[in-house]
């Protein structure tokens, strides 16, 4: 029984050191799997950063300026109080507008009360005077609103023009309002690109002030139509501000991912090699349980900054060398290293 142990476990020991001494030659490399991805073409565009509101603050009367409640480029709510004009002599209209609807409701509660004394003829006109008057206070509240510019909504303040004390006509510029928590990207396509977007696309740009951070926008409105002078199409796109670090009139600079509608095969540039003119790389290939290096030409497409496409040669789900070609070459046993 002994004896027979003794060979069988001599053989065993014998293929594992063949197998050892196999393995020992194998070089290992580092290799990556091909990857199929929708084909891109990348538009580059120049745009100019705007407000998401932005409003010149205009009087709606002439009046003088009695106090300024407001600092240039503080934030403000929507509604606050920010310049006052003097409003003696309106709100001096206010009250008569007041009276008179007062004496003109009383008048109409006496002549319908007079129990068929008043005609009809005089009823109606005091029914039309109360009317009259009712507009009469209407118009005079609204010349007292005037008098006090306030916040449209929410946003930083602008420089101010004029001062308390300052006498100021009709539609003179006082200051601007901004809102720039969202700020617009407006940049302009040429017109054979105009079928290329849509809503909601997203886009990158970079400006100068942070030349090495990307910012992402989304498109919400494009130009119903084409631009005649340029020949181009207007488009808008998007940006949340919150962190404030952008202002409105910054240059972009704008690249926009297109779809093309097909997939393509794309590998690390660093498995590419040449030799005679032509590109090659080593496939991943398993035979009798041992992984060799199968040199493969490969027909390339357009390269990005960390992959290049391959137009013909691999297919998808296809393992190459990444490092370590150097080492090797057509038919080499080697040990596949996935990257860390």
């Amino acid at each position: 029984m002994n004896n027979y142990k003794i060979p069988l476990l001599f053989t065993l020991l014998i293929s594992l050191s063949l197998s050892s001494i196999a393995y020992s030659k194998s070089i290992s490399v580092e290799v990556a799997d091909t990857q199929e991805t929708s084909k891109q073409e990348y538009i580059h565009a120049v745009g100019t950063l705007l407000p998401f509101e932005r409003v010149i603050l205009r009087p709606e009367l002439s009046g003088k300026i009695t106090s300024v409640n407001f600092e240039e480029g503080s934030l403000v709510e929507q509604g606050q109080a920010l310049i006052k004009f003097d409003d003696r002599l309106v709100n001096a209209k206010l009250k008569n507008a007041q009276a008179n609807l007062s004496n003109a409701e009383q008048n109409v509660k006496r002549l319908e009360a007079s129990r068929g004394s008043a005609t009809a003829q005089q009823i109606d006109a005091a029914r039309t005077a109360k009317l009259q008057a009712e507009a009469e206070l209407e118009m005079a509240q609204i010349e007292v609103d005037h008098t006090t510019l306030t916040a449209p909504f929410k946003g930083k303040m602008g420089l101010i023009n004029q001062y308390a004390g300052s006498y100021i006509q009709t539609g003179s510029d006082l200051t601007t309002i901004v809102n720039t928590e969202k700020l617009k990207l407006e940049f302009n396509l040429p017109e054979r690109l105009a079928h290329t977007v849509e809503l909601e696309q997203p886009l990158q740009f970079s400006v100068d002030n942070f030349p090495k951070k990307k910012f992402t926008a989304e498109i919400y409105a494009l130009s119903p139509e084409i631009e005649q002078e340029g020949r181009s199409l207007i488009v808008r796109a998007i940006y949340d501000n919150q962190d404030q670090s952008l202002l409105p009139g910054m240059f972009a600079r704008i690249s926009l991912e297109i779809p093309l509608g097909y997939n393509v095969i794309i590998v690390p540039e660093e498995a590419i090699f040449s030799a005679e003119g032509k590109q090659y790389v080593y496939r991943v290939v398993k035979e009798n349980d041992q992984y060799i290096a199968k040199l493969t030409e490969v027909i390339l497409g357009e390269r990005s900054s960390y992959a290049v496409e391959v137009i013909h040669g691999l297919k998808n789900g296809d393992q190459v060398v990444k490092v370590g070609q150097a080492r090797i070459h057509d038919g080499s046993a080697i040990n596949p290293v996935e990257p860390k």
